[in-house]
């Protein structure tokens, strides 16, 4: 198991390292609670240092297991998973989305639930790669990050999660744990009647990458920039594990999902090659947890800079693309 994966459950299919339980069917919002592991409270306690209450903070417990998850501040208010799952409660019961994954990050310091939208989408000129349609929702119990609700397109042949700053709308609303969270939560409902829209915008990138042929000496470029090193600036070698992560995203280019009919040798290739070195293959350190990496850390703001990179290095003129 990765690091720090506590629980958790998938629909249908195991992914994301093979992880948590796997449902046959859809499932409710209660069901998804008890299978992710996420039906527990969490409580504010008293800080005291030598005996001396420190007003100004507050201790976060988890009530099930009584472990202190996080300091926070005076204005902090917890959210119980309960409460903020039911964000999803109306969408689930008024069309065709379903729960599609859920868990536990962290000894419980990060929840997440995951919801899929109504609809598959197709690369035009890929005919057998399918995209799909998702909702993410997460929070941390430990005053490291906000109640956040991202739009998240998945390929599904390979579950790479795919990423691009689209200037059209914002993928994702963040709301602090204050006393207003579960009002603005309502509010958040918005992110969901946009992200069929975004996604598709997403699609309208995805075809033009699909139609662009990139050569050797062009993805040679992209993974130089993707992967840059100082030393070769100075006419130095690179460090080994930056010629390792360029040379695995060009061998990946060669792999069966990313080099399907329509598909080879093209910048959508280039763009998955990497988006699947990234989400999969990505060196982690010991107390990192990949998923977290993969939908809000550090692998997240790469992805983002490679689809930037790649459509910037094709002079792409797509307005809605940062």
């Amino acid at each position: 198991m990765p690091d720090f994966f506590e629980s958790g459950f998938v629909a249908r299919t195991p992914a994301w390292h093979k992880m948590g339980t796997v449902t046959e069917d859809a499932i409710t919002a209660s069901e998804a609670l008890r299978l992710a592991g996420i039906d527990w409270t969490v409580s504010l306690s008293d800080l005291t240092v030598a005996g001396t209450t420190i007003d100004a903070w507050k201790a976060t417990i988890r009530d099930d297991t009584n472990m202190v998850l996080g300091i926070v501040g005076p204005r902090y208010q917890p959210v119980q998973n309960e409460e903020l799952f039911q964000f999803f409660d109306p969408v689930v019961a008024e069309t065709d989305a379903v729960y599609e994954s859920g868990g536990v990050l962290k000894e419980g310091r990060v929840v997440w639930l995951l919801a899929r939208l109504d609809g598959s989408y197709y690369v035009e000129n890929v005919p057998d790669d399918v995209i799909k349609n998702y909702v993410l929702l997460a929070t941390s119990h430990d005053g490291t990050m906000c109640i956040t609700a991202t739009h998240t397109p998945i390929r599904v042949v390979c579950w790479n999660t795919l990423s691009a700053a689209l200037r059209s709308m914002n993928n994702n609303v963040r709301i602090k744990h204050t006393t207003n969270a579960l009002y603005e939560l309502r509010n958040a409902h918005r992110v969901l009647g946009l992200a069929t829209r975004r996604m598709e915008d997403f699609m309208q990138v995805a075809n033009y990458l699909s139609t662009q042929v990139m050569n050797v000496k062009m993805v040679n470029t992209f993974v130089k920039r993707l992967f840059p090193s100082l030393k070769e600036g100075k006419g130095k070698l690179p460090a080994p594990q930056t010629l390792r992560r360029r040379n695995r995203v060009i061998e990946l280019l060669d792999s069966e999902t990313n080099s399907l009919p329509g598909m080879e040798k093209t910048a959508w290739a280039v763009y998955n090659a990497a988006v699947e070195y990234l989400d999969h293959e990505t060196p982690h350190h010991s107390g990192t947890e990949p998923l977290y990496r993969m939908w809000m850390g550090t692998v997240e703001q790469k992805k983002r800079m490679a689809m930037h990179m790649l459509l910037e290095q094709l002079d792409a003129n797509i307005k809605f693309v940062q």
